[in-house]
């Protein structure tokens, strides 16, 4: 593919995307590729292999016994020593015990893991909407800039070739279409670094999704927000919390390692001369409480939930920032739009009026040339501020939880 192919692709990908700005519904779109980002993340396909796991700490803990039943075998003979017919052998299963309270705090442990994954993968998808978000409008706010380059390198075209023109009629000096002819290099080499920047956030978007961008930047609707306390970020701390007083539930709950019973029997003769004896054996293995064991195990759980509850506090306190950053960010936004649009309507002005001067030759190049990289440079801040407003409408979406 040349050069050239390319950055006519880049410029028909650019008419194509800010041709569908402030489109009227984004949400299926938006869903759309957040499902694709979600196919291809990393964390995200780490948390859908987390529900094997739950799933068999389900069965685990409902299961009759805390561990493994373990078979037990002896046998001993005197055949290697005195050789009088001596024998006894031995075989029994061993079982582990729940103890008191143990399988019920094992099953709320279970179900909080569960509601702590859930409410993750809600948080990492939210956090995915908002990469998504800047990608797009990324791809949007430099399509729209090529847009208004080639627009500009149109016009400067088109005022070079009537400057030459002029200057073959001895109208204007050679000094006169050397000036046009640099500031259409000039705006030539714009529409390059805006083509360049397309490219750019173009990649950066199909590592996030894992498709080039085919859908630009529509304007959301502002949404109503929920409670701060429904915020997917702080359920999820919540629920991490809930988690991690499960797990210090576990841990007080088994004091002691498992009780073993023990179920055997035992066959034995002291002699050749005597038959066989056949009994029956049951015995009970319980494991004393000990500081030593449980206390570091209790020490790690408490660990956990204290930091869990100061991740939560930290949490609230940072996303109330950043809702109130996100809506001092749109209602700025709106106000420099105003002032923009304002702005590009002058220059705009500005620009045809000193067109005309020049067409009569009341005015120099120089200053015709200036008028209309002002048009220019007002007509590209009017663009970006358009985007700017349209995203910080998704920004402030994104800060107050809203998923597309």
């Amino acid at each position: 593919m040349s050069k050239t192919i390319m950055w006519r692709g880049l410029s028909l990908m650019a008419v194509m995307l800010t041709s569908q700005i402030c489109a009227a519904d984004t949400s299926r779109d938006l869903r759309e590729a957040l499902d694709k980002a979600w196919a291809r993340n990393a964390e995200a396909s780490t948390l859908e292999a987390r529900r094997a796991e739950i799933t068999a700490q389900r069965t685990a803990a409902s299961s009759l016994f805390p561990g493994a039943p373990a078979l037990e075998f002896s046998d001993r003979s005197d055949r290697y020593t005195d050789n009088r017919g001596q024998d006894e052998l031995e075989a029994g299963v061993s079982v582990p015990l729940w103890l008191p309270g143990q399988q019920a705090a094992r099953a709320e442990e279970v179900n909080a893991a569960e509601a702590n994954l859930n409410q993750a993968m809600q948080a990492l998808r939210l956090k995915l909407a908002g990469e998504l978000r800047e990608a797009i409008w990324a791809v949007t706010l430099a399509a729209s800039q090529v847009v208004v380059a080639e627009q500009h390198l149109e016009t400067a075209k088109k005022l070079e070739a009537d400057v030459r023109r002029r200057v073959a009629a001895g109208d204007l000096a050679q000094t006169d279409l050397n000036l046009a002819q640099n500031g259409t290099l000039i705006v030539q080499a714009a529409l390059l670094e805006a083509q360049t920047r397309l490219f750019q956030a173009g990649q950066s978007y199909s590592i996030l999704v894992g498709a080039p961008p085919v859908v630009a930047g529509q304007e959301e609707a502002l949404l109503p927000p929920a409670t701060l306390d429904e915020h997917p970020r702080l359920t999820a701390a919540r629920s991490a919390i809930a988690y991690a007083q499960a797990q210090l539930h576990v841990a007080n709950a088994a004091r002691r390692d498992s009780p073993e019973l023990t179920l055997s029997t035992r066959r034995e003769r002291r002699d050749d001369s005597e038959s066989y004896d056949q009994s029956i054996g049951i015995a009970l293995r319980l494991p004393f409480a000990t500081e030593a064991r449980n206390r570091p195990l209790t020490a790690s759980a408490e660990t956990a939930l204290t930091q869990t509850q100061a991740q939560y506090e930290q949490a609230r306190r940072q996303l109330e920032v950043e809702i109130k950053q996100a809506e001092q960010g749109f209602q700025a936004a709106q106000q420099a739009l105003a002032i923009s649009a304002t702005q590009q309507r002058l220059m705009a002005e500005n620009a045809v009026l000193l067109q005309k001067s020049f067409d009569l030759g009341e005015l120099s190049l120089v200053l015709l040339l200036q008028a209309k990289n002002a048009a220019f440079s007002a007509e590209q801040a009017y663009t970006q501020q358009k985007i700017a407003l349209a995203l910080g409408k998704a920004r402030l979406n994104q800060a107050q939880g809203i998923l597309p």
